[in-house]
C-alpha cells in the first residue's frame, strides 16, 4: 500500500523509519530536512509515510512531535486528528511511531531500546552531565551522523544501511557493526 518513507535525516528520523519499515514492509527511504518539506521540494503522495517532519500537502501517514509543526497546522486550519498517522507531544517522533504501531500489532521488543535512546537524544533530556558523556549504542550511531561525508549519496547510503540494520537487529548490535565503527573512528579523528 505504501511505497516509501520520507524521514528527517537525524537519529530520531532513522529510528522512526526503521519501525515503519518493519511494520509496513516498505523498503524505500528518503532522508530530508524540514525546509524541503515546507518549500515542497520533494514530491510526496498518498502512498508515502512521513516521519519527524512538517506535514506536507498530502501523504499516506504522518508522524510527528514538534510543537511548531502543530502550530503550522492550526494556521493552515488543518485538524491534526484528520491526518492519518499520529501527532503527539512525545520526547521523540520514534516514540509516537512506536506507540502507534504497538496499538495494532506486536512490535519486537528490540525496538524499545532504540526508542528510549531516541527519547533522550532528540529531547536532550540527559539526567546529568555524566550521563550525557557516557557512550551508549544510540550516542555512537548519533555521533556517526555528525561526521563529514564525501557526498550526499554517501550520507544517504549510510543512513539507509542504518535503517535496514535497525529493522532487523537491536541498537546494541548495530552500533557494533564494522560500517558504524568505521564512521565512529572517522568522527573521533575529526574531533581531534
Amino acid at each position: 500500500m505504501y511505497e516509501k518513507i520520507i524521514t528527517h535525516s537525524d537519529f530520531d528520523g532513522i529510528i522512526s523509519a526503521s519501525i515503519c519499515m518493519w511494520a509496513l514492509n516498505i523498503n524505500k527511504v528518503i532522508f530530508t530536512g524540514p525546509l524541503n518539506i515546507t518549500h515542497s521540494k520533494i514530491t510526496i503522495t498518498e502512498k508515502d509515510v512521513v516521519c519527524d517532519l512538517p506535514y506536507p500537502l498530502q501523504c499516506g501517514l504522518w508522524f510527528d512531535h514538534h510543537e511548531g509543526n502543530l502550530e503550522e497546522l492550526h494556521l493552515r486550519k488543518i485538524n491534526p486528528k484528520s491526518i492519518p498517522g499520529r501527532f503527539d507531544f512525545k520526547q521523540s517522533c520514534s516514540r509516537v511511531v512506536y506507540e502507534y504501531f504497538s496499538e495494532m500489532i506486536e512490535i519486537p521488543h528490540r525496538f524499545l531500546s532504540s526508542v528510549e535512546e531516541a527519547d533522550v537524544i532528540d529531547s536532550f533530556s540527559y539526567p546529568s552531565i555524566e550521563e550525557w558523556r557516557k557512550e551508549s549504542p544510540g550516542k555512537i550511531i548519533d555521533l556517526t551522523l555528525k561526521t563529514h561525508f564525501s557526498s550526499m549519496d554517501e550520507q544517504n547510503s549510510y543512513m539507509r544501511n542504518l535503517v535496514r540494520e535497525l529493522k532487523e537487529r537491536s541498537i546494541q548490535e548495530v552500533s557494533s557493526l564494522d560500517f558504524v565503527q568505521k564512521r565512529l573512528r572517522s568522527y573521533r579523528e575529526d574531533e581531534e
